[in-house]
């Protein structure tokens, strides 16, 4: 159920978070005991279990209703328990992995697999934040969609009104947001995601309970079958595991911990998040799903009716979605960042070549021309100041002397190893700025990508959950855990750590492949509304 304002710290978490034991240093004041815990510490468990709770809460939650009318009220709740035990293994393990590398995700996936392990760990990452991306901008141009066709009483020619405009004006928020140099200064974007995002699943519930009191009372009570056709069931499964992604943050957020004692209780705490996390899914899932039976749509949203209350969730939603996306793809830029400077060092590595080899020309020109220069004092004497606040500067003497005219007149090769040297220097600092330029134009370009890929796919958005699900969210949140784990241990572990990593890798390429093949082979650019679904049952 990872997502929304979750989804953006989960990826974020996997490159940053500061240490608590820095903030704790930063308090000046002592720290009061509670128990065995100081209040800071408890203060941490606290900011723990809120973190754990929002990652795991978004817009997965949403599509679920759907998947338990199709795969029936006992077997879609086997299914999603079945899936959420697995992503609580995975977290476990890899918080064990923490406690033996010391590090995030990428550290772990670089002792497991070295260069290849976390170059795979950061294409999962990317990919991820990319097909997730996606699916936000789908969620809302249906919205938006939806609102305006209800606006005009589901007038036909409103009927999916501007897919384009509205998909790609959204841009105007993404591309801004995203140009940030830090996610810190996002905060006020990121409390009005979770504010909003609050607001919209309260309002949401609001209106499905009464939904279901109005249809119990007039005895329209929606039915759903315990159990429906086997081959339905795939078309949930990518879903399910769409629900629980919260490892990323949550090892992030573990990591930062440097205390074992306050790791061990932080496990706790995070067990119990988790729990609650899966009591509130089932609530909110089958509460919707008994409100709306079989007239239930792809997002519960949809559902709603043209009513204030139900207009506003809708509206709230959508703000808390299109806030998230710049958020949750934000950790990309991180890795573009990385890799910008690492290519950036080796051309800078190449110019410092350069430069020695002009100096050996210029020894050479001067040594030629005769200048009352000597070429010693030339060698020790000139500095290149690299200044990108003062590109004036071209170069400097030991002693703060410059050249005079009259030994540059005489030395006119000597003048053009100077301008060489300010043109080397110049270029330095182009690229330091190149360094800094380069991660924001492919967020850029991946902004536009992902509004593009999402404007593409917005009549699929069922099937588009199912694969992704299915593509990205168990191989980074099952199947890569476990097998680090595995690696790591491989020589120590018992035969139940064993049978539980080899359990998990198995269970992740099944899914994998069962929920990719039955993606493809039922995809559907049906994607009915609550106006074309008026007059059926328990939609108003």
């Amino acid at each position: 159920m990872s997502d929304t304002c979750s989804r953006q710290e989960t990826l974020k978490d996997a490159y940053q978070v500061d240490s608590i034991e820095d903030i704790a240093q930063d308090d000046p004041k002592p720290r009061k005991k509670m128990g065995h815990f100081s209040k800071t510490e408890v203060m941490h468990m606290g900011i723990g279990f809120i973190t754990v709770f929002k990652a795991a809460i978004g817009t997965g939650i949403l599509f679920s209703p759907r998947g338990v009318v199709n795969t029936g009220y006992i077997l879609s709740a086997l299914i999603m328990f079945y899936y959420w035990v697995l992503n609580v293994l995975s977290t476990l393990l890899l918080m064990q992995c923490v406690d033996r590398v010391d590090g995030n995700y990428s550290a772990i996936a670089m002792h497991a697999m070295g260069k290849f392990g976390k170059t795979l760990l950061e294409f999962s990452l990317i990919s991820t934040a990319i097909s997730f991306g996606s699916i936000y901008v789908t969620f809302i141009t249906n919205n938006i969609q939806d609102i305006i066709a209800g606006i005009h009483n589901c007038s036909h020619e409103y009927l999916n009104y501007g897919s384009a405009m509205i998909t790609f004006l959204q841009l105007a928020v993404y591309i801004p947001l995203v140009l940030a140099k830090k996610i810190q200064s996002l905060a006020p974007v990121i409390l009005i995601s979770n504010l909003a995002l609050i607001s919209a699943i309260t309002l949401v519930l609001v209106e499905s309970f009464r939904t279901l009191i109005k249809n119990h009372i007039s005895g329209s009570f929606q039915n759903i079958s315990a159990v429906s056709a086997t081959s339905k069931i795939p078309g949930f499964i990518g879903t399910a595991a769409y629900l629980w992604v919260c490892a990323p943050v949550t090892l992030s957020y573990y990591a930062s911990i440097s205390s074992q004692r306050e790791r061990r209780f932080f496990t706790w705490i995070y067990l119990l998040a988790i729990f609650v996390v899966f009591v509130f899914a089932l609530t909110f899932t089958y509460l919707c799903a008994f409100a709306y039976g079989e007239s239930t749509l792809s997002a519960i949203t949809l559902n709603l009716p043209f009513t204030p209350i139900a207009m506003g969730g809708k509206i709230l939603y959508s703000l808390s979605v299109i806030f998230s996306l710049p958020l949750m793809i934000y950790p990309m830029k991180e890795i573009f960042a990385k890799y910008s400077a690492f290519l950036t060092q080796k051309l800078l590595l190449r110019k410092e070549v350069e430069m020695i080899d002009h100096d050996q020309i210029q020894r050479e020109l001067l040594s030629k021309s005769g200048s009352t220069v000597s070429v010693e004092k030339n060698a020790t004497a000139e500095k290149v100041v690299h200044s990108c606040e003062d590109p004036r500067t071209d170069f400097i003497l030991e002693n703060g002397l410059f050249l005079s005219d009259e030994n540059l007149s005489q030395a006119p090769e000597a003048l053009d190893a100077s301008e060489a040297h300010r043109n080397i220097s110049k270029s330095d600092c182009l690229d330091a700025q190149k360094e800094n330029i380069f991660p924001s134009i492919l967020m850029m370009a991946s902004c536009v990508f992902i509004t593009s890929l999402g404007y593409f796919l917005h009549d699929s958005l069922s099937n588009l959950i199912n694969l992704i699900g299915g593509l990205f969210c168990v191989p980074l949140n099952i199947l890569l855990p476990a097998l680090f784990h595995l690696i790591i241990f491989r020589k120590e572990i018992g035969i139940q750590l064993i049978i539980i990593d080899v359990l998990l890798i198995v269970s992740g390429l099944f899914t994998s492949v069962l929920v990719i093949w039955y993606s493809i082979l039922n995809w559907s650019i049906d994607n009915p509304t609550i106006c074309s679904m008026r007059g059926s049952q328990g939609v108003s």
